[in-house]
């Protein structure tokens, strides 16, 4: 029979249209394609074939030069996986903070930030290999592995509800923000350790997910800017026609299938991100899921 807490992250999982479910199929299926190739060309000796002709041409060279004849691999990398451990351990954190950044923004958003994330994690381990004299000599490493993108979902949903705790192998309660500092100093520190790549990207992805969630909240003309340069608003800015009936003295606005206006969802992230998702009220519990839906 099965746990309850298996059935509940089953249950999780398979909910409605997901996309976290879409991003841990995308990377399963590749890994699961990518290492079956791998174990019948080694079976016939060719595993050099492997090396050469599929591997090359999905993980992300960190050589300029090699990049700029293999633009695909800025995305196909963070879909790309080393070994089984790398992955599991990537779609875990995916699955859990990836869902409640789902339940917050929706879909669309999570998508954005998973990419873009994934990318700009990317480029900042190609300008570090081609910059920082102690990498220039490995400019023959490949990048590989959903780190960066997890690391931006992360580090956005620690920006926005930074307070939320969450439950560690079940024994002691530990705040998003600072889960997701201990994870971003580690990475920073073992940067002179092991895995310089690597570690560089989760750095990369983490700053995206954080100037993410800051540009939705508009606190500055350069996080505006910012916001238009990365993402369209999913949610448009508009007044809708509205009818105003009279009950006795009072007038009642009918909410109905009008969209939240953006300015109203950012008043009520910004009050997530003070004192938490349990101080919302009813209605603004409902504007909040009914923009999800929008995504």
């Amino acid at each position: 029979m099965s746990s309850p807490l298996f059935k509940n992250l089953k249950a999780s999982f398979m909910k409605g249209d997901s996309m976290v479910r879409k991003l841990i199929l995308a990377n399963v299926t590749l890994f699961v394609v990518v290492f079956s190739v791998k174990t019948i060309l080694s079976l016939g000796d060719a595993i050099g074939t492997f090396e050469t002709y599929f591997f090359k041409n999905l993980a992300m060279p960190v050589d300029i030069g090699t990049l700029l004849n293999k633009p695909w691999t800025l995305f196909t990398y963070m879909f790309m996986h080393g070994g089984f451990f790398h992955i599991l351990f990537n779609m875990l954190m995916l699955f859990w903070m990836g869902s409640n950044f789902q339940d917050y923004l929706g879909n669309r958003r999570l998508l954005s930030v998973y990419l873009w994330g994934g990318l700009c994690g990317g480029l900042l381990v190609v300008a570090a290999y081609n910059l920082f004299p102690a990498l220039v000599p490995f400019q023959e490493a490949l990048l590989v592995g959903a780190s960066a993108s997890v690391f931006a979902v992360m580090c956005g949903l620690a920006t926005l509800i930074p307070n939320y705790e969450v439950a560690l192998f079940g024994v002691f309660f530990l705040r998003l923000k600072w889960l997701a500092a201990i994870f971003v100093m580690l990475s920073f520190f073992e940067i002179s350790a092991s895995n310089p790549g690597g570690n560089i990207a989760h750095l990369g992805g983490a700053a995206y997910g954080y100037l993410y969630i800051k540009a939705i909240y508009n606190k500055s003309n350069f996080f505006n800017w910012l916001r238009g340069l990365i993402s369209r608003p999913s949610i448009k800015k508009y007044r809708p026609k509205m009818k105003v009936y009279e009950r006795g003295n009072t007038y009642v606005k009918p909410f109905g299938h009008v969209k939240p206006s953006q300015e109203e969802i950012d008043l009520i992230l910004d009050k997530i991100s003070a004192s938490g998702y349990e101080s919302l009220n009813s209605h603004e519990k409902e504007v909040l899921f009914k923009a999800s839906k929008d995504q």
